[in-house]
């Protein structure tokens, strides 16, 4: 461990001091820190500013250099540009270009240019210092005329100005020359652009100079070309007999202490760079005593401000820090040691923007958000512990079924199964007469307290009979879950008030496949009646019917067989109602591909059946498609739910689960091969899929529709780790693997589903 971590973990850890004294203690070691920093960058401050100005007046030599090669490019490409417009002129009359600078966008400041014939005559001139009718004469010409393939760039000379007056315009100018040559090398004419370089005298002026120091821009020949405001008696004078230039002169791009223009002891920089007229330098001298001075005064400034601060930080420490932030850190605190013991209605209540308010905000929504879990947790305990109660009721009433000795034994003991197994207050049978609209008579009753179920009169109107006989003719299961707001029918609230029940469901009992009575629950809490709960007593009181017309068929032979028949009926729907409850599982370790496998199911159905296959074998693809991942009970849920890209480890463990749902549903007794196909939902006709690596002949045909459907819902689903994809996406993935990866017949039949027939995911 460093031992820097080491120190601050033992400063933490000390049991002597609470959390104000260590922060006291803390700002003073800053504070001794702060003043030891103040003098080493005092002792060091010397060597930055050498180090900053010699990097601030080389960055300044470097632009100019940049800049000079801007003015030669634009000088070049205005050069072309005339020569272009020349050739267009040809072979008429040859006329002057003289609008080309203006129209192809140059700037003003490279718009200047001549043509001269190739016996110096000028022609076309906008340069301004340009007073000669020829420029035979002149040496930037002559170079031009023998070079044959470049431009050249020289200094302007006197000999091509007449007018007095306009030759100081020469000092900061140069001229590029380029020849234009006919297709057998003959000069045609020869292309003067003017270089204008005073903008260096103007930069140099603006460079910040400590006091004393010097700033010089010094050509080839030892000249002072521009300079600070204090060397303005020796600009356009050389200086290439003093010491000071013979100095500068022998290096390119150094630092180095030595005397300064002035001849005091000074830093000096020195950069040389390439212009058109040959070797230039920036020299700069700072004296020793001027840099020196400010970083005294510095020292003095900075020491002064740090022992302020200090003081300031030690009132504010007291002051400040427990309100802003220790007090802060105690709510929060309380608050946790409160919600760690059980106290989900905590709330801390802070509001602001730092880290510590968010920090009680996020603590506030944690402890809302566990309420809120804890309120879901109940609910489901609640709904979860009523399901029960009805599977309890819905095992009872089947093993009536067999044990009963007659009709009204099955009835008395149904009754009584509700009643004691699902803890509901009172169980009521009752039929219709000859005229089933108009009354119902009791058959057998059930409750807790022995009187009640007598008591509660179903057969007279006045005592809610009404809503009985309308679920028995319109054939439809009627719930109540609050009796107590019943409105429509106030005779049966005055009867749930008498009798203390307060939720109720009417179920209707069929014979025949027509309702002729009514199976009657009542409990003593509202709301009591609802989702599962509801479908397991929907199937009760189906069995209940069944038992009934069961004693009803005369021949033992018949109901026998009947009773085979409804066992085969019920072992199937309990045997697909817990394969939907397994794959409503897997969906909630993995919120993302929630509702996958049901339409995975839904598309792979249909194209079964688009295929040719029968209805019963198309319910098995179907039956297999809703567990197709069941494997993944077994995949950490991290991994599952992981926004990023899996590592080798992660994925392989994701493809696994293929073989993990195998092993779970090998041994269970399906009339379809239910876990053949989920165990080859992934394996490819070409042998690229996994886990087995199958080929075209060894995978299931149901398994080769599981592989289309998923492939496709899943592309076209949302991911943590990648956006919803375009159903085109999809079908086009597939239609690239049809043959080689996908089975030809399945990718046809899915590709015209979907884009002939109109299929959508629901």
């Amino acid at each position: 461990m460093p031992k820097s971590r080491k120190v601050t973990k033992a400063f933490l850890a000390m049991p002597r001091f609470g959390l104000r004294a260590k922060i006291l203690l803390f700002l003073t070691l800053m504070f001794g820190l702060l003043a030891g920093l103040t003098v080493s960058h005092s002792v060091r401050n010397f060597d930055n500013i050498q180090r900053d100005k010699a990097v601030e007046f080389r960055w300044a030599a470097r632009w100019v250099a940049s800049e000079q090669q801007r003015h030669l490019a634009q000088a070049q490409r205005l050069a072309v540009t005339v020569m272009n417009q020349w050739h267009r002129d040809l072979p008429g009359q040859v006329a002057c270009p003289a609008g080309v600078a203006t129209e192809s966008g140059f700037d003003p400041e490279f718009g200047a240019f001549a043509l001269a014939d190739p016996d110096g005559t000028v022609s076309c001139n906008s340069i301004r210092w340009l007073t000669v009718s020829t420029v035979a004469g002149s040496q930037f010409f002559r170079a031009a005329l023998h070079d044959p393939d470049h431009s050249v760039v020289d200094e302007a000379d006197h000999s091509v100005v007449d007018d007095a007056d306009k030759r100081e315009l020469l000092q900061y100018t140069a001229v590029l020359a380029r020849a234009m040559r006919g297709a057998e090398g003959q000069v045609q004419k020869v292309v003067l652009v003017a270089l204008d370089f005073s903008w260096i005298r103007e930069e140099t002026r603006k460079m910040d100079l400590p006091a004393g120091g010097h700033l010089l821009l010094v050509d080839s020949h030892g000249v002072v070309v521009a300079g600070s405001a204090n060397l303005g008696k020796w600009v356009d004078r050389s200086i290439a007999d003093t010491a000071f230039y013979r100095r500068s002169a022998a290096v390119s791009d150094a630092v180095f202490r030595g005397a300064g223009f002035a001849g005091a002891d000074s830093i000096v920089v020195v950069h040389a760079f390439t212009t058109a007229s040959g070797i230039m330098r920036v020299v700069v001298d700072a004296p020793r005593s001027s840099l020196i001075q400010p970083v005294y005064h510095e020292f003095i400034a900075n020491l002064a401000v740090n022992l302020c601060a200090f003081v300031l930080l030690l009132v504010l420490g007291y002051l400040g820090i427990e309100k802003l932030f220790l007090r802060k850190i105690q709510r929060i605190e309380i608050a946790t040691q409160r919600l760690a013991a059980g106290d989900l209605g905590v709330t801390i209540g802070l509001t602001g923007h730092d880290e510590l308010d968010h920090l009680a905000c996020s603590f506030d929504d944690m402890a809302a958000a566990l309420q809120a879990q804890e309120i879901q947790l109940h609910e489901m305990n609640a709904e979860l512990l009523r399901v029960n109660r009805s599977l309890r009721v819905l095992s009872a009433g089947n093993k009536s079924l067999l044990f009963a000795k007659n009709e009204q034994d099955l009835l008395d003991r149904v009754c009584r199964d509700i009643v004691e197994q699902g803890g509901y207050l009172a169980a009521w049978i009752g039929f219709t007469g000859p005229d089933r609209d108009k009354y119902l008579h009791t058959v057998a009753s059930y409750s807790t307290t022995s009187d009640v179920a007598e008591q509660i009169d179903w057969n007279t109107a006045g005592n809610g009979l009404q809503p009985v006989i309308n679920a028995v003719r319109n054939d439809e299961v009627l719930v109540i879950n609050d009796t107590s707001a019943e409105t429509l029918n106030p005779h049966l609230g005055k009867q749930a008030a008498k009798f203390g029940y307060r939720s109720l469901i009417i179920l209707p009992l069929h014979l025949e496949g027509k309702p002729f009575g009514a199976l009657i629950l009542a409990a003593r809490d509202k709301n009591e009646f609802s989702g599962l709960q509801v479908e397991y007593l929907k199937e009760t009181c189906a069995d209940t019917s069944f038992g009934i017309e069961l004693w009803r068929t005369k021949s033992d032979r018949n109901r026998l067989a009947l009773m085979e028949r409804h066992h085969e009926l019920v072992l199937r729907d309990g045997l697909e109602e817990a394969l939907r409850a397994i794959a409503m599982t897997i969906e909630m370790r993995d919120p993302y591909t929630a509702g996958h496998q049901r339409r995975v199911g839904d598309l792979a159905k249909v194209l079964a059946l688009k295929l040719g296959l029968g209805a019963e074998e198309a319910h098995g693809i179907y039956l297999a498609a809703i567990v197709h991942d069941i494997g993944k009970i077994g995949i950490p849920a991290e991994i599952l739910v992981k926004p990023t890209k899996l590592s080798e480890i992660e994925y392989a463990m994701v493809k696994s689960h293929a073989a993990i749902g195998y092993e779970i549903l090998k041994g269970v007794q399906f009339p379809w091969p239910i876990a053949e196909m989920v165990h080859q939902h992934h394996e490819r006709i070409d042998g690229s899929g996994y886990p087995l690596g199958l080929h075209d002949g060894e995978i299931t045909f149901g398994a080769r529709i599981l592989a289309v459907a998923d492939v496709v819902e899943a592309m076209w689903s949302h991911r943590p780790y990648r956006p919803q994809l375009s159903l085109d996406a999809a079908l086009h993935e597939i239609e690239k693997g049809r043959g080689t990866r996908f089975d030809t017949a399945v990718v046809d039949a899915c590709l015209k589903l979907f884009r002939e027939d109109g299929f959508v995911f629901l």
